[in-house]
């Protein structure tokens, strides 16, 4: 422990040498105490039958001391009088809103905290800090000065949820995302889960009528359904086919297709005297289809292109080996972002600015870029001194572009849904039944519509 941290531990102590009085009375007083704390029941909350939305209070993703509770998780309130305090011990340590749930913010080293509580198995800590936060912490990541037993386990009311001091604008629409073949669909105003139609990586057209996706097996290819009948057809068949995109008239589908197969080579170099085995390449093209009459038009691309977004100008911004570049009908191609491992680009509904999934540090980001590759920015940043790895991936802007949906994992958890505003804010924590599925790096696994 720094000398910081002995300071603030030493100051605790005296704080609690003060409040007894003295070891000896601290002693008769606990002595002459005969009924241990007790915290009474309260009444169970109604199951909801789907899922319902977590409001958060700017609850920010980036590094901050200030943290957020949720308010899904009923909470124990303390009847006892004895207090218990605790310092935080790492350089940061992940605030939750419930135990092994979402994060809600981080503390700092060194900041100390009221402990009003823990779980059955005892590894989690529900604690206040800055006169009225609060949230849940790791028990590992807290050094308690305090009689640890006199803690309830048992829960009380949920806290009340504080109203954000501005009035912000309230993400809407449905979210589509995929799991085991099935592609399904959450209300973000209600919650409310439905299955929509078997296939992969969706994506919603501009005016929300037109649900786009790929198939596999005998009915691979690209497939479309009427949001409204249901009706389905298949738009282009016969080869696989990847993070489709649709131009802002609904005009024409954008998408990547593998239509090209290296084999594997064993290559030997006799004067060398050395051997090589070059394992198969699929490659992936970018194409387009008309979706009035099917028409087929190859865009000039590189041997592994993916996720075309179609811009203002005609050309299209595209996820290449080596980052992001814009390619053209007319041949003309150039890289405007250097950076291999961003993927899945994403471009607004105004058209200038791009999400995209990007490899940071061994973990999954979202970051933010223009379409010319300036102003890259990481948007949502884990913890590094997190004990677990967290990812962060597939994002989805929102019809009105001021919100991004992205899937969130921390590491033996299910995948999430987070709703985020470009500072990088949770606004809204979704985790359906069945759970969301990222079924490989760069897959497009969710898409929003009106």
């Amino acid at each position: 422990m720094n000398e910081r941290k002995i300071a603030i531990v030493s100051l605790v102590l005296l704080a609690l040498v003060l409040a007894g009085g003295c070891t000896g009375k601290w002693k008769q007083q606990k002595a002459a105490s005969s009924a241990s704390p007790t915290l009474s029941e309260s009444p169970t909350a109604t199951p909801i039958p789907f899922v319902q939305p977590v409001e958060s209070e700017k609850a920010t993703l980036m590094p901050s001391p200030t943290a957020v509770a949720a308010a899904s998780l009923a909470t124990p309130t303390p009847t006892t009088s004895v207090e218990v305090l605790g310092v935080i011990v790492p350089l940061r340590a992940a605030v939750y809103g419930k135990p092994g749930g979402g994060i809600s913010g981080h503390l700092s080293g060194g900041d100390i905290v009221r402990v009003l509580g823990r779980d059955s198995s005892g590894s989690w800590l529900y604690v206040s800090w800055n006169g009225g936060e609060k949230g849940w912490l790791r028990a590992g990541d807290v050094d308690l000065f305090g009689d640890v037993s006199s803690l309830p386990r048992k829960a009380g009311p949920a806290p009340k949820v504080r109203t954000p001091a501005t009035t912000h604008p309230k993400p809407s629409g449905k979210i589509y995302y995929t799991i085991d073949g099935g592609i399904y669909r959450i209300d973000v105003t209600s919650g409310k889960v439905e299955l929509v139609t078997r296939g992969i990586e969706p994506a919603v057209s501009s005016s929300g009528k037109w649900l786009a996706f790929a198939r596999g097996g005998g009915e691979k290819g690209l497939w479309v359904r009427d949001l409204s009948s249901g009706k389905e057809r298949r738009v282009f068949g016969g080869f696989d086919v990847r993070t489709p995109r649709w131009s802002p008239d609904d005009g024409y589908i954008y998408f990547s297709i593998q239509d090209e197969t290296h084999q594997a080579q064993h290559v030997c170099v006799p004067f060398v005297g050395r051997c090589w085995d070059i394992p198969e390449d699929k490659r992936w093209h970018l194409a387009r289809v008309s979706f009035q009459d099917g028409k087929f038009t190859g865009i000039p691309s590189d041997f592994h292109s993916f996720a075309p977004n179609p811009l203002a100008d005609g050309s299209v911004l595209y996820q290449n080996e080596h980052g992001l570049a814009v390619t053209g009908l007319d041949r003309s191609q150039r890289q405007v972002l250097d950076k291999p491992w961003v993927l899945l680009p994403w471009v607004n509904p105004k058209g200038d600015k791009v999400a995209a999934e990007y490899r940071l540090h061994e973990q999954w980001v979202i970051a933010l870029v223009g379409v010319d590759g300036s102003g890259f920015a990481v948007l949502t940043k884990p913890d590094p001194l997190a004990e677990r790895k967290e990812d962060f991936v597939s994002p989805a802007w929102s019809p009105d572009g001021r919100f991004i949906a992205l899937l969130h994992r921390e590491e033996g958890n299910s995948w999430e849904i987070l709703i985020v505003d470009l500072a990088g804010h949770v606004v809204r924590t979704f985790r359906p039944s069945p759970p969301p599925q990222n079924l490989f790096d760069g897959a497009q696994s969710l898409s929003w519509g009106n």
